[in-house]
């Protein structure tokens, strides 16, 4: 049998590069996003540089650029390697819904107790990031604040980029992270759907906000596309990546749009797919 070696070389040339860059625009302006909440694509409507055809939002090359210059000046911190820092984070995937009991040597739901245990495990490596799991021995409309209240009292780092389903929990949560003195995002709203479309749920949160005049502070939106190589994007890097980045982008600035006191992060996290499982792939050689 032959041995496969794998090996990092190369890179996208600058011809690649400046191809991608092309594509993003045509991509959001000739093909557009899709914005299937009403309300918000009649608020976009009345935006110069953006034209709404029923739930497809098209985006002029100046907007494109403005919301280029937007994340230049100011992107939340969703890095996976923050320079200098040695001690690890926690990003997707989170918030498991199941765990391996070592007792009973099977799969069981996730539970308060357990989430404690794993907090304070992570924090014995000044772990910071999300919750590593969700647990499911509490009301779901108490989850994530429970989650996060776990997390602050087991640990110093995890429990940023909480998820919200509506305003209250979004203050809930931003509450919770001010009284334990953390840094923030305390909250979170994920933005992209692949392929190029934006969560109608989440936007319509954000411009309800702005239209209360309540935004918490500590609350963010993504911006972190995760475009899914060979499934709902192309197979090939530059490809998926014009794909992730025209995501990214709108999802960043089209909540900017609706509410400028909003934070905001632009990231790309494309994955593989895996065709025996019907699965996402993480930490793999491909």
């Amino acid at each position: 049998m032959e041995r496969i070696r794998y090996s990092i070389s190369g890179g996208l040339t600058k011809r690649e590069i400046e191809r991608i860059e092309n594509d993003v625009f045509e991509l959001m302006e000739s093909v557009g996003i899709t914005v299937d909440n009403a309300e918000v694509a009649a608020e976009l409507a009345r935006r110069k540089g953006i034209t709404v055809e029923g739930e497809t939002v098209h985006y002029s090359a100046d907007v494109v650029h403005e919301f280029i210059e937007w994340v230049k000046a100011d992107n939340a911190d969703y890095m996976l390697n923050i320079p200098g820092r040695e001690s690890p984070l926690v990003r997707p995937p989170f918030l498991c819904l199941r765990v391996w009991d070592i007792q009973k040597n099977s799969a069981r739901e996730a539970t308060c107790a357990d989430l404690a245990r794993a907090a304070r495990l992570l924090d014995t490596w000044d772990a910071e990031g999300v919750p590593p799991l969700h647990p499911q021995d509490v009301d779901a409309k108490l989850r994530q604040v429970a989650a996060a209240k776990i997390c602050y009292e087991n640990s110093r780092g995890i429990g940023s980029y909480m998820q919200a389903d509506n305003v209250r929990e979004a203050e809930l949560l931003c509450a919770l992270g001010k009284a334990a003195g953390r840094k923030g995002p305390h909250c979170v709203l994920q933005i992209p759907h692949s392929p190029m479309r934006l969560d109608s749920h989440s936007l319509g949160l954000v411009l309800e906000m702005a239209r209360s005049g309540n935004t918490p502070d500590g609350v963010a939106v993504g911006g972190g596309a995760m475009p899914l190589a060979g499934a709902v994007a192309p197979l090939l890097p530059p490809g998926f990546l014009a794909q992730g980045f025209a995501e990214a982008l709108s999802a960043y600035g089209t909540a900017k749009l609706l509410n400028d006191r909003i934070r905001g992060y632009c990231s790309v996290f494309p994955g593989t797919f895996d065709m025996r499982h019907s699965n996402f792939t993480m930490a793999t050689p491909e």
